[in-house]
């Protein structure tokens, strides 16, 4: 069956509907994640699938509480940002709903990453909902690596709501839930023009701790705007063509912006210079006004004449 490849889209909402029907909640977990790679931003699911997921997840959007994937050997999330108004939002984009994409770190280092894996940690309470009067919930997890070539020895690298701390009210209050990672997406827009230290600090876990690979991902590399663009459209995509249109979208807020700013600094320029036209010509007047104009060198001389033919008749 080519729009149910092993009936798999069935089954997964016949135990999703069994969950609703207990009161229970659900983890997602798979290997490869409907969305695009960070590499090569290759789309890794058919489009005919990834609408037939994303439907699923919507759908029982109370019921799941975590998609948890794993293929890119790099620690990463996906969440879906776009307005469901916005027209975009069901094309391409990964829609919005209440379960983050996780992307966990791999094992082995194939692709220049340290070894890392993570503890994620659930626990029961919060809301109101099902016949248990709670839910169960993503409350945090802990990245683990493995120092190679440095220590070569396993360490914690980070705790979630340590790294991301601008999020951690909503984490103490619902967990690691969508809003929580829109927040952090929200944090790591730039800063006067500068990479925001939050994108920065994602960056360096992608290689979960490892050097850079030559690309934006890993620690001590450099990410310029165009760079950031990327990885922000990489976030929310879940098509190419969705990753190519964000990143058009984001060329032409950047071109908007700079002609915005442009014509601020402009007119910043005009009004100063203005004050400093007018200062001047205002200081140049006050000293005219105060000034005393001496007897002139003509009266001086008339004078001095007078008095010499005085003295030559005397």
């Amino acid at each position: 069956n080519e729009d149910d490849p092993g009936w798999q889209f069935s089954w997964m909402r016949k135990i999703l509907s069994f969950c609703r029907g207990n009161g229970t909640q659900a983890v997602i977990i798979g290997h490869i994640p409907p969305t695009v790679g960070s590499f090569r931003h290759t789309q890794l699911w058919k489009d005919r699938y990834l609408q037939a997921y994303y439907a699923i997840v919507k759908e029982f959007n109370e019921v799941i509480i975590a998609q948890l994937f794993g293929h890119l050997h790099s620690d990463e999330f996906r969440v879906g940002l776009k307005d469901e108004s916005d027209p975009m939002a069901n094309l391409s984009m990964i829609p919005s709903m209440n379960a983050p994409i996780l992307l966990g770190p791999s094992v082995t280092p194939l692709h220049g990453n340290d070894p890392s894996f993570r503890v994620v940690k659930y626990g029961f309470g919060g809301g109101v909902t099902g016949a248990r009067g709670g839910k169960y919930r993503l409350l945090d997890y802990d990245s683990h690596h493995y120092d190679i070539g440095k220590g070569n020895t396993w360490s914690k690298l980070y705790t979630f709501s340590e790294a991301y701390s601008v999020a951690s009210n909503i984490i103490k209050k619902d967990g690691l839930t969508s809003e929580v990672f829109s927040t952090i997406v929200k944090s790591m827009n730039d800063k006067w023009g500068k990479e925001s230290p939050v994108l920065e600090s994602y960056r360096s876990f992608m290689l979960s701790g490892a050097d850079g690979d030559g690309t934006s991902r890993g620690a001590n590399v450099h990410c310029d705007p165009q760079c950031r663009d990327k990885i922000f459209c990489t976030f929310q995509s879940a098509t190419r063509p969705g990753y190519d249109n964000c990143l058009l979208e984001r060329k032409q807020t950047w071109k908007r912006n700079g002609r915005s700013i442009f014509g601020t600094v402009g007119a910043v320029l005009f009004g100063a210079l203005l004050i400093i036209f007018v200062i001047v010509r205002w200081g140049k007047n006050r000293k005219r006004d105060g000034y005393d104009s001496p007897e002139s060198v003509t009266e001086d001389a008339k004078k001095y004449e007078i008095n010499a033919k005085e003295d030559e008749i005397i």
